[in-house]
């Protein structure tokens, strides 16, 4: 593990507390969810792989993120019961569809 947000005494062996923040300007037009997971998701599933499954859900659910994500989380499971048999690291996701979300806030000020 090389980063563990707010555990400032694991500081000592190398694992960095600070968190990697980046700012994206969103384009509602271009961009059809938002996606955060877990290492227990990345550990063997690549970035590519999670936009296909997600894109598939979200298609085959009439557009429920949490449906989408859960999709997400039953493949990474999987994939650690392939892999490591009982044992696997903690598995989290979560997608937010993009498209309406601005208007929905602008309606809801």
């Amino acid at each position: 593990m090389a980063r563990s947000i707010g555990d400032h005494v694991a500081g000592r062996v190398g694992v960095i507390a600070e968190p990697v923040v980046e700012l994206k300007e969103i384009e509602p037009d271009k961009c059809a969810y938002i996606t955060m997971a877990s290492d227990g998701v990345w550990e063997f599933i690549e970035s590519e792989e999670a936009c296909s499954i997600l894109s598939k859900e979200l298609k085959t659910s009439k557009n429920d993120a949490q449906k989408a994500a859960a999709a997400l989380i039953e493949r990474a499971t999987k994939r650690w019961k392939d892999e490591e048999g009982d044992y696997r690291d903690d598995i989290t996701a979560f997608c937010i569809r993009v498209p309406g979300l601005f208007e929905s806030a602008l309606e809801h000020p």
